[in-house]
């Protein structure tokens, strides 16, 4: 199973409550969890990001992490990732992803390193800014008629938000499906 929390662009999140359950039928069923958490860090309003890998050695051991410095620290250009697991499909991993992609330049790897070992002010900066980008787009899209967004609530995370505009028309053409706007720039 891939789990993908938090997620860009839906913006939701598991609970604690809802790893739990995953990790059970992972465990009694005995299947992988790659689990994808490159937007750990960028959470609004409150919302604790956990790792299904903390829930216990049972969910940690076969199971992978992945993640990277790209979104978190700004360094989307870099490409630096990362991985735990076991040993032996982490190396098999490395050795596709190494002919299938260039390496990254050690001053990337080192930049990276800082990055995650560093001081983490910016981060929660950078976080507490997109939060105010998206409160103030959601209020005024709320603010147009027959237009609704409830983002305020939902995500959990993301850069993106999706108001409502079904049945709405501009020019002559109905919208069918909703919109997604960056909330970042």
């Amino acid at each position: 199973m891939v789990l993908n929390s938090p997620s860009n662009p839906t913006g939701s999140a598991y609970t604690k409550k809802e790893l739990e359950k995953i990790a059970e039928v992972a465990i009694s069923h005995k299947f992988f969890v790659i689990s994808d958490e490159i937007y750990e860090k960028i959470v609004y309003d409150g919302f604790e990001f956990r790792s299904i890998a903390s829930l216990g050695e049972e969910i940690k051991s076969p199971n992978y992490y992945c993640s990277w410095s790209g979104e978190t620290y700004a360094m989307t250009g870099w490409r630096i990732g990362y991985t735990a697991g076991a040993e032996e499909i982490v190396s098999a991993m490395s050795n596709i992803q190494s002919q299938s992609t260039s390496n990254p330049t050690s001053i990337s790897q080192k930049a990276s390193v800082e990055a995650l070992i560093g001081p983490q002010e910016e981060v929660n900066k950078m976080v507490s800014a997109f939060t105010e980008r998206r409160n103030y787009i959601v209020d005024r899209l709320n603010e147009i008629s027959g237009v609704s967004c409830s983002n305020r609530l939902e995500p959990s995370m993301s850069f993106l938000i999706s108001p409502s505009i079904y049945g709405k028309s501009y020019q002559g053409r109905r919208s069918v499906a909703p919109l997604n706007w960056p909330t970042t720039s």
